[in-house]
């Protein structure tokens, strides 16, 4: 599915991707690149199974992958959005939000009311500027302090 983003100067788009396509492979680049590499890990082959029954986006700026995010619908009107990934020269220039904005959307066409994450701590004003809140305490996850935080669709 196609979501229509934010154009500036650049062409940009997000698209919803199928798992273990073309497309799938370079979202799970981008996360590995971005979130897993700097950590000194990697995907486990449990970690791309699970992926399966998950939704992708992918960023696309003047037909190069720069983003990708993960939802994962999950009971009682919630999803989870997992491992916002943008590659460090496109952050800040809205592509990050082009694909939170696609996945709320996705979310709400799923019927899904409320969207949560864990944000690393270097995130939270990113994801506050999106309307997002705060719920607990702060924790560690992958030796990085990271912040619940939730919002109503």
């Amino acid at each position: 599915m196609l979501y229509p983003a934010s154009r500036d100067k650049a062409s940009r788009v997000v698209l919803e991707v199928q798992y273990e396509s073309d497309l799938y492979r370079s979202t799970v680049n981008i996360r590995r690149v971005v979130l897993r590499v700097p950590l000194g890990i990697d995907f486990t082959p449990k970690d791309l199974s699970d992926d399966r029954t998950n939704h992708h986006f992918v960023a696309i700026v003047d037909q190069c992958e720069v983003g990708a995010l993960v939802l994962v619908p999950e009971e009682d009107g919630w999803c989870k959005i997992r491992q916002v990934a943008v590659l460090p020269e496109y952050q800040g220039t809205g592509v990050g939000t082009a694909l939170m904005n696609a996945a709320h959307n996705c979310a709400r066409r799923l019927g899904r009311s409320y969207a949560h994450l864990h944000a690393r701590i270097s995130a939270v004003a990113f994801y506050r500027k999106l309307g997002y809140l705060e719920r607990g305490e702060t924790f560690m996850e992958v030796d990085i302090i990271h912040q619940d935080m939730w919002i109503q669709l």
